[in-house]
């Protein structure tokens, strides 16, 4: 079982200044949804970069804060930062419990990337 979360916007200027994989959505706003991340049962939290916005998890912090965008999850569930960071904090606490994504670089190539504090990243499109 997993979650997917997401940034929306509703400004076209913004999606186009940071992000060029996006989706039209109407839930819970009619905007611009930016897929960023995936909680996995058993895994480390997945990032999804995107190269304009953010490579690490203090990028992302850092973008989120800017307040140009709502942060939510599948379930469509608008989440401040704080809420989001809690759940995300919980699961570094038991990251050596937790499988690593990196495993996948000997069969898919460079994908997948830690940033220098340890948060796990994917590269690419999903």
């Amino acid at each position: 079982m997993s979650t997917n979360y997401y940034l929306a916007t509703q400004d076209k200027q913004v999606k186009e200044k940071y992000f060029s994989t996006y989706e039209l959505t109407d839930e819970p706003m009619w905007g611009y949804e930016i897929h960023i991340a995936t909680i996995s049962f058993g895994w480390m939290p997945l990032f999804h970069s995107q190269e304009k916005a953010f490579n690490s998890y203090k990028e992302l912090k850092e973008l989120v804060a800017t307040e140009l965008f709502v942060l939510y999850d599948e379930y469509l569930t608008i989440l401040s930062w704080e809420q989001f960071d809690s759940e995300i904090q919980k699961l570094m606490e038991r990251k050596n419990e937790l499988q690593s994504h990196l495993s996948y670089e000997s069969i898919y190539g460079k994908r997948w990337y830690k940033d220098s504090e340890g948060y796990e990243f994917y590269r690419g499109h999903t």
